[in-house]
């Protein structure tokens, strides 16, 4: 599970400095098959602001071979999430 505030169209900027450098690391290679589940939160955010972050983790999880499990944006998509295992 990853959340993140919504800040000018993305995620947060430690989080997207994470995910920027993340592909280098050998470390990367222990993501892959895992579970993620994004959660973003922000003051109604726009769907411009919510394809674009959803555009990064879906390419995240490409990157790292992880299964994007659950997207969600706010606090009333968390409960239709799917519960983690």
């Amino acid at each position: 599970m990853i959340g993140s505030p919504v800040y000018w169209y993305s995620v947060g900027g430690l989080l997207k400095t994470f995910f920027d450098r993340l592909y280098m690391l050998p470390e990367a290679k222990t993501l892959r098959g895992k579970k993620l589940y994004f959660f973003a939160q922000g003051e109604a955010p726009s769907q411009e602001a919510v394809d674009t972050i959803e555009y990064l983790i879906k390419n995240v999880c490409r990157v790292t071979e992880m299964e994007l499990k659950g997207f969600a944006v706010g606090a009333s998509e968390l409960n239709h999430m799917e519960k983690p295992e």
